[in-house]
């Protein structure tokens, strides 16, 4: 008898087991989900938008005059009355009076190595590791034809050169040197026809080429469109078809305004002073800015913003259109795809998460969305005591079957 009860009590406990066994899988194919571990990362707030450069510019046409030769590169700032240009007659003109400046530059360089050598001692050693270092750069620019570059090596090595014949040299031999370069000027001076200077009267920031667009993107000219008819007028602008190196300009004031067609939703919730950086995509550079205007309707998808621009760079100086990503800031957060989101029967925004053994609902701080995600901030609401947040590592379900909270898994 005694066996038969233990016998029964032993089925009916497999057989309850059994149950259990059978709900938890159905339970577990009924709540089948793909899920994403969260790791908190620094996020760019962004967006992408299309516009134009505006700059107040003073155009110097230089008529006819073939041959002319920039004193200064791109974006350079200057003062008013600089020699920013130099007329030649012929090309053997300039080549000669490239030479004249080499001359002088290695003239002042001995000068000053000379006066130098008497207030301090040179490490003989270093100095050779330099010319060394330095002759392999003045080779690598020459073959990549970086004129630039090749021309500041060229003085650099020279100058270490000078600076190694004083300190192995005696003094009359070195200043028989400097007496054989001062003739080489005076001579060279009187077989070539000196060139013309231009003289700008305006301070700013020097261009060597202009556009044809500097007086409709004058600061002035800014509001002159409307949506509509900004896109035309953008799609008219070529910046490479336009250029005339015949002329040169200078930006004469440091407001520098990017006006930027953007998506109207990345912007309903900033305001004008809103610092941020624009990455135009034209010239490969990051430049700060703030926002200086808005114009839009919240029933449209497109609206305009005005940006201003803090810095001059010799690329930003010529660029009159270009694309570019707009960064409005960087986050500590989560980047969370939209098909996780879901909304509770308290009418609040979240995701459920997995925690031990049951699924939990948890709230989401948005700060961004765009196509696919929604940008979380890592911190709860300022105003919300509740602390049911997602938090970093949290197991956040994608996509599943019967989702509710305190759900066993």
């Amino acid at each position: 008898m005694k066996s038969l009860i233990y016998k029964i009590i032993i089925f009916i406990s497999i057989f309850f087991l059994f149950i259990f066994f059978i709900i938890k899988i159905i339970s577990r194919l009924t709540t089948k989900c793909e899920t994403l571990t969260l790791n908190s990362s620094k996020i760019e707030i962004k967006c992408n938008a299309d516009g134009i450069i505006y700059k107040d510019e003073v155009v110097l046409n230089l008529g006819n005059e073939k041959i002319i030769k920039n004193i200064y590169k791109d974006g350079t700032k200057i003062d008013n009355d600089s020699t920013i240009a130099q007329i030649y007659k012929t090309k053997e003109d300039v080549l000669k009076y490239e030479e004249i400046c080499d001359l002088e530059e290695e003239l002042n360089d001995l000068k000053k190595i000379n006066k130098e050598k008497l207030n301090k001692n040179i490490d003989l050693i270093n100095l050779n590791k330099n010319i060394y270092l330095s002759y392999e750069k003045f080779l690598e620019n020459t073959k990549r034809k970086n004129i630039t570059d090749y021309m500041e090596e060229k003085r650099k090595l020279k100058n270490y050169i000078n600076t190694k014949k004083i300190l192995i040299e005696n003094k009359s031999e070195i200043s028989n040197v400097m007496s054989k370069i001062e003739k080489q000027i005076v001579s060279i001076k009187n077989s070539i026809n000196m060139p013309t200077n231009i003289v700008s009267e305006n301070a700013g920031y020097f261009v060597g080429k202009t556009d044809d667009f500097e007086e409709k993107c004058s600061i002035e000219s800014v509001s002159n469109f409307k949506l509509k008819e900004y896109k035309e007028f953008i799609k008219k602008i070529d910046n490479k078809k336009q250029i005339n190196n015949k002329n040169i300009k200078i930006i004469t004031s440091p407001t520098i305004l990017y006006k930027a067609i953007v998506p109207v939703k990345d912007i309903v919730k900033k305001k004008v002073g809103d610092r941020c950086k624009i990455n135009f995509k034209e010239i490969g550079e990051k430049i700060p800015a703030y926002i200086n205007d808005m114009i839009f309707n919240y029933n449209e998808k497109e609206g305009i913003v005005v940006f201003e621009i803090f810095d001059m760079t010799e690329k930003l100086s010529t660029l009159r259109k270009s694309s570019s990503e707009i960064i409005f800031k960087k986050i500590n957060g989560f980047k969370i795809p939209k098909e996780a989101l879901k909304v509770n029967e308290n009418n609040e925004t979240g995701v459920y998460v997995f925690e031990v053994d049951k699924m939990k609902f948890k709230k989401i701080n948005i700060i961004f969305e765009d196509k696919d995600f929604f940008i979380c901030s890592d911190k709860p609401k300022e105003n919300d005591k509740t602390n049911n947040f997602v938090k970093n590592l949290d197991r956040i379900i994608l996509k599943g079957m019967n989702l509710y909270n305190n759900k066993k898994t």
